[in-house]
């Protein structure tokens, strides 16, 4: 974290500069600093949820309108593997109902989605323009969000959700035909966020990290576990670590490969598991993590001038049928 001219930002886990505030009007240290603390693993997730059900009903008519998509306030919830609360039917009974999520559970995703409209992402992006490779700089807010409500009969005010889109540095990389933020999977949202919830946060993580790594084409850039788990939100169970911690990370990844999220996942250090406290070993052990070969393929075809000119004639004749 940096601060200067008036400024405070952080590097994201994607590598763009973030600050808070406005490029003219930053926010004083203060309270730039008061609103970073507020940066928490809940607002990581909500950033990285709404962001992969945005990609994924983008181009759906039904749910989204001028950009935007709509998204319910309990689907973020839920997919955060948030759970309602219950209580006990009657004394004497294990029978349990459900009353909805608390109403601070509600708040921190409004709270949440205020932090990342008041970011602004900076960060200097390389296009291609006519062949040639050229830099520009992003400047803008990373999220936008109106809130949808509805009224009660007791003229209360109820929010149902939201309708949310990236701020226009998304754009830019389209408009340039650098895709390099991929579409999230659908797959992923096919995981149940309770039991689950290891394999979501990771493959929310890793579609991140991909969409970087495509800028290099080097997909095959290995991560260290203890990296891995810190940047996809879970936190390292210590007194369970080789009894349950350890196999169910690592079936995770092997479910995540099954499904086609991942395209290969290979742990490249020997770790030793005769000695005894050989998970210190695994969380510094270094794994390749590939994504689909299909979406290697995608990349490379959008890298390639001519390639990338017949893909587009051809998404263009699709579209034309569909019409």
């Amino acid at each position: 974290m940096e601060a200067g001219d008036g400024e405070i930002s952080y590097l994201a886990s994607n590598t763009l500069e973030v600050y808070l505030g406005t490029p003219e009007r930053p926010l004083e240290i203060p309270q730039a600093l008061k609103q970073i603390r507020q940066l928490s693993e809940s607002t990581v997730l909500t950033a990285r949820i709404v962001l992969g059900l945005w990609n994924i009903r983008r181009h759906n008519d039904r749910v989204s309108k001028n950009g935007s998509v709509a998204i319910l306030l309990e689907e973020i919830l839920q997919w955060q593997g948030v759970q309602k609360h219950s209580r006990v039917a009657h004394p004497g009974t294990n029978k349990r109902y459900t009353d909805g999520y608390r109403t601070e559970q509600k708040q921190r995703v409004l709270q949440d989605l205020a932090l990342l409209a008041s970011c602004n992402v900076r960060g200097n992006c390389t296009i291609t323009v006519k062949g040639k490779s050229v830099s520009i700089q992003v400047d803008g807010p990373y999220m936008r969000y109106s809130v949808v409500s509805r009224k009660t009969l007791l003229n209360e005010r109820i929010i149902v959700g939201f309708l949310v889109s990236p701020g226009d540095w998304i754009s830019t990389y389209e408009q340039h035909q650098n895709y390099y933020l991929a579409e999230v999977d659908s797959q992923i949202f096919k995981l149940n966020p309770q039991n689950d919830r290891y394999a979501l946060r990771v493959a929310l993580y890793l579609t991140e990290r991909w969409r970087e790594q495509a800028k290099q084409g080097d997909f095959s850039t290995p991560i260290m576990m203890s990296e891995l788990l810190a940047a996809s939100m879970i936190e390292v169970d210590e007194r369970h670590m080789t009894s349950r911690f350890v196999p169910r990370i690592e079936a995770s990844l092997e479910k995540l490969e099954a499904m086609g999220i991942i395209g290969k996942q290979l742990c490249m250090t020997d770790v030793d598991r005769n000695q005894t406290r050989w998970s210190k070993d695994w969380l510094a052990s270094r794994w390749e993590i590939l994504p689909p070969l299909k979406l290697i393929q995608e990349y490379q075809a959008m890298n390639n001038p001519l390639r990338k000119r017949v893909r587009n004639k051809t998404r263009t004749r699709e579209r034309e049928q569909t019409q």
